[in-house]
């Protein structure tokens, strides 16, 4: 299999910028989560869930508490992707 010599450039490149615009999405989103505001639970945790942020198992259970507590409260999109976390 071929592979090219720049690939683990180019994918060091990738998972950084995926970090450094995590940090700039929960810099946003976290102020509001804390304070309960649904739309910015919904945020954070599809930002962090869908786009393969791993910050490891704790914060990945955060984020899909934050998907329950906005499904429980009857967001529509939250109980959509909470739906879907275990289905891949």
């Amino acid at each position: 299999m071929w592979t090219s010599p720049h690939l683990g450039k180019k994918r060091g490149k990738c998972i950084l910028s995926r970090a450094v615009k995590w940090s700039s999405i929960e810099a946003l989103w976290n102020p509001s989560a804390v304070h309960l505001e649904l739309e910015a639970q919904v945020h954070l945790a599809y930002d962090y869930l869908c786009d393969g942020i791993d910050e490891g198992p704790q914060k990945r259970t955060g984020m899909e508490c934050l998907f329950r507590i906005a499904s429980e409260r009857k967001h529509p999109d939250a109980a959509y992707w909470l739906s879907h976390l275990y289905c891949f």
